[in-house]
């Protein structure tokens, strides 16, 4: 089986290569693991690999501030808005799988 990737829509191109965003949420129960080394790809640019450094299941209503920041938001309100844009419409109870990554440095581009 082949390396996994972590896809991004290309808004969160900027933050992705600066550094301020260090998770993402995703919808469901996803198969990612602590240490494993991912693909990332933002639009349609390669930017290398991350290390996966903590991968937990959370309901959306468990989405703390420390989590929005990594997310590259500065509001719950705004996360959810661009959630609900890529997911549709979701109660708080919404299990996500969150995702804390690093970009490897040499790879970074």
């Amino acid at each position: 089986m082949g390396r996994k990737f972590l896809n991004f829509n290309e808004k969160f191109l900027k933050k992705l290569k600066s550094g301020r965003k260090t998770a993402t949420l995703r919808r469901g129960r996803k198969k990612y693991k602590a240490g494993e080394v991912v693909k990332v790809i933002c639009g349609k640019e390669y930017l290398g690999e991350a290390l996966i450094t903590d991968v937990r299941y959370i309901t959306f209503d468990e989405v703390d501030e420390a989590t929005i920041r990594e997310e590259g938001y500065r509001s719950k309100k705004s996360l959810k808005r661009d959630l609900r844009r890529f997911y549709g419409n979701f109660g708080e109870n919404e299990i996500f799988t969150l995702i804390k990554f690093r970009l490897t440095p040499r790879r970074r581009k």
